[in-house]
């Protein structure tokens, strides 16, 4: 055991200093490369400089009037010259990239079509294909770009002195490793002595035996270790009453879904009882049809009745299993960034029969305004809040849509001249199968679902909606949704 120790203390302290060698060995090496790297550039470009000087003083001295023609005659002499200057392979090109001299055209082709392009635009360019750097300078006269020239230069003595420097710091890093290690093993000896009494210590409270506990006087720590397990037994203590905590939690949770489970029951019971009324509308009517076979007039009522009990049926089961699936699946939502105005006015027209049937009139305040929602549901919320509109407004009353920016979300309102939700209701409004007192709606069937679905959808697309009263009597449904710019 003490052995252990030892060889994992002096392993750890030494790869602690190796890290640490290693950490400054790669800026140390970072800082020689990166000032090898400068230092070439600015070599690199005092030929270009060298280069451009030397044609321009021949142009002010010769009086050249035709650059081509100037490249195209003197363009050995050139590449001659400036191979002799640099002691480096010089290539020429004119200003379709081609190559007219090369000083040491015995010398494999180099590739630089990739570079070419940059050269052509006056900058310069350069890239190293292992020990060999090819650089492109545009050639200049006194006034314009005649031409590019490539020098090679090799840096076999720089990547040499780099990889030279590399070894070194990385033997070093090796001696220090060892020195550090063996090191680490003798100071640690003495430190072995204390673990081993805290151990004794931490099986005594392994096995309840607190009075055998033994405390270290040390002031490091070593000290601090004993100390903690000392206080061990009060940290336990601690730690039960934690647990105690995580088996209230978990108590709590049990609960949660024992209320689930009855929110769950009231849901099926609701749906049972909502779709009882219309079964026993339509099972009547068909009950009185065979009875009385030959009655047209009862059979022409039992149809239209039969009809909307069927509607009514349809529209409360899709309208549950969009709320199902709200509830209890991932349900996700088709994002896409669409027109709120032209939105709203596809809902318009698909109630617009209705509120000609109600004698309402529709006023439309809609500007062009994006968001990023489904559009679908963004339509079915829209189409839910404009039906309630009509089935609870007063007759000839007005129904008013609008549009706009809310800060960072877009905002549609509806209004309407109806009953009107009282304010103790106006909370509840959003749960399913609430409904208000029909005696105040004028007898007007709802299944309770529309504003529950409107609600969840809402919620889904990163929205909000809100109530409140109208001066003049009315409803205002308020629906905040993303706003996006096109």
């Amino acid at each position: 055991m003490k052995h252990s120790i030892k060889m994992k203390t002096g392993f750890f302290l030494a790869t602690v200093l190796l890290v640490a060698i290693t950490v400054l060995s790669a800026l140390v090496l970072f800082n020689i490369r990166n000032y090898q790297r400068q230092e070439f550039e600015r070599a690199l470009m005092n030929r270009g400089e060298i280069a451009n000087d030397y044609i321009k003083q021949t142009y002010l001295m010769e009086s050249i009037v035709d650059p081509e023609t100037f490249i195209h005659t003197r363009a050995e002499a050139l590449v001659k010259r400036f191979d002799l200057i640099s002691g480096l392979r010089v290539v020429l090109y004119d200003m379709k990239g081609e190559i007219v001299a090369d000083s040491r055209a015995y010398m494999p082709t180099v590739a630089v079509d990739k570079m070419m392009p940059y050269a052509l635009e006056g900058q310069n360019v350069y890239v190293q294909r292992g020990n060999t750097v090819n650089f492109l300078t545009p050639l200049s006269n006194t006034n314009q770009q005649i031409g590019i020239l490539r020098y090679d230069d090799d840096v076999t003595a720089m990547n040499a002195f780099f990889g030279l420097m590399t070894k070194r710091l990385m033997l070093m890093a090796g001696i220090v490793f060892v020195v550090m290690f063996i090191g680490a093993v003798v100071f640690s000896h003495p430190l072995t002595k204390g673990l081993t009494l805290l151990t004794a210590s931490a099986a005594a409270i392994e096995s309840g035996r607190q009075e055998e506990v033994k405390r270290l006087e040390r002031t490091d720590e070593l000290g601090e270790l004993s100390d903690a397990i000392w206080h061990m037994g009060e940290t336990i203590a601690r730690q039960m009453a934690s647990l105690q905590t995580e088996q209230e939690k978990l108590r709590c949770a049990v609960q949660d879904l024992e209320v689930m489970g009855q929110h769950q029951k009231r849901f099926i019971g609701n749906v049972t009882h909502e779709f009882r009324t219309p079964l026993t509308v339509i099972k009547a009517y068909a009950d009185l049809i065979q009875m009385y076979e030959t009655d047209m007039a009862l059979h022409g009522e039992a149809a239209e009745h039969i009809q909307r009990e069927v509607n009514r049926l349809s529209e409360m089961v899709n309208r549950i299993l969009r709320l199902t699936a709200m509830d209890q699946y991932d349900f996700q939502l088709k994002c896409e960034t669409f027109d709120l105005a032209e939105c709203l006015a596809d809902a318009v027209q698909q109630v617009q029969g209705k509120v000609l049937h109600r004698g309402l009139t529709m006023v439309q305040n809609l500007e062009t305004l994006f968001v990023c929602a489904d559009r679908e549901a963004v339509m079915q919320i829209a189409v839910n809040l404009l039906d309630n509109a009509i089935k609870y407004n007063q007759p000839n009353g007005a129904i008013t849509l609008s549009c706009r920016n809310a800060d960072r979300m877009v905002c549609f309102e509806i209004a309407d001249t109806g009953i009107g939700i009282p304010a103790s209701e106006k909370n509840a409004i959003f749960e399913p199968f609430y409904r208000i007192d029909q005696s105040r709606t004028g007898g007007e069937d709802s299944s309770g679902l529309g504003l529950a679905l409107v609600k969840g959808l809402v919620e889904k697309s990163g929205g909000m909606i809100a109530v409140e009263d109208e001066a003049t009597g009315g409803t205002r449904f308020i629906v905040h949704l993303p706003r996006q710019l096109p």
